[in-house]
């Protein structure tokens, strides 16, 4: 999983920092000032918190305190950042094989559910770029028309133009041909439950991107690849096993160790 080393919150003593006199040193900063929170002992605010992102996206084990590159009262908890993408299936319509339910609302392998109305698609709009297999580096083409309707995420595949390479007129041929008809999207939670079956309730998600995926092994794929002149790597990204990528677990058990981790760092503080 990629990740990144950031800072998760600023923490301003309260001693030597008003609430007030924190968000404006944010401020000038351009840095997140939205959420607050306080630490108290014995009923009284020692810190003024302001996280910049939240704690369940920290990686354990990573945390560090910052305060020497800071003026007094000030410090900062870093850790290394998970980029907190999810994936989930979606599929061919049955209308026409350029259209696509991106995602629904049923609840998928892993037991979690995606509220329709919960999508922010505002960066996926900027560049909807198509991808196979979630491979930035080669972009199909691009997604028209990304919309919800009802409990569903849609959207439209254009394909870059015939012949701009074996394997774009090997794909254009698999989705006509209803063979290739699953696609995966890629989004980060932004507000979730967990379920009483162990799942996740998604209840807001930012879209980043959306692939088509790999067939399972598939003899009439395979010859239609061959007979574009699709390469060999192009082949076997191709055929695959499984057809789609599902959620990851968020691990809740983390990031209550994360948070008492936390309070011993700034215990010393």
């Amino acid at each position: 999983m990629d990740k990144s080393v950031d800072i998760q919150a600023f923490w301003f003593s309260a001693d030597l920092w008003s609430r007030s006199e924190a968000k404006d040193w944010l401020a000038e900063r351009a840095l997140a000032r939205d959420v607050y929170r306080s630490r108290e002992e014995n009923g009284a605010v020692t810190h003024h918190v302001y996280p910049q992102f939240d704690v369940s996206e920290g990686i354990e084990n990573t945390w560090r305190v910052l305060s020497d590159d800071f003026p007094a009262g000030i410090t900062a908890t870093t850790c290394e950042r998970k980029q907190m993408k999810q994936f989930t299936k979606g599929t061919q319509s049955a209308d026409d094989p350029f259209n696509f339910v991106l995602s629904d609302e049923s609840i998928d392998r892993m037991g979690d559910v995606i509220y329709a109305d919960g999508w922010d698609l505002k960066d996926f709009q900027k560049n909807p770029v198509a991808l196979f297999g979630h491979d930035h580096s080669k972009p199909i083409g691009v997604w028209e028309n990304v919309r919800v309707e009802g409990k569903k995420l849609l959207g439209r595949l254009k394909l870059a133009a015939q012949g701009t390479s074996a394997e774009i007129d090997t794909i254009r041929s698999l989705v006509e041909q209803r063979i290739l008809k699953a696609v995966s999207v890629g989004f980060s939670p932004l507000e979730y439950s967990q379920r009483d079956d162990g799942g996740y309730n998604f209840i807001k998600q930012a879209l980043h991107e959306t692939s088509l995926v790999s067939v399972p092994a598939n003899a009439n794929a395979l010859a239609i690849a061959k007979s574009y002149g699709a390469s060999a790597e192009f082949m076997n990204k191709l055929i695959k096993s499984n057809g789609h990528i599902t959620a990851p677990r968020l691990e809740s058990e983390m990031l209550n160790k994360t948070i008492d981790n936390i309070d011993r760092f700034l215990e010393r503080y």
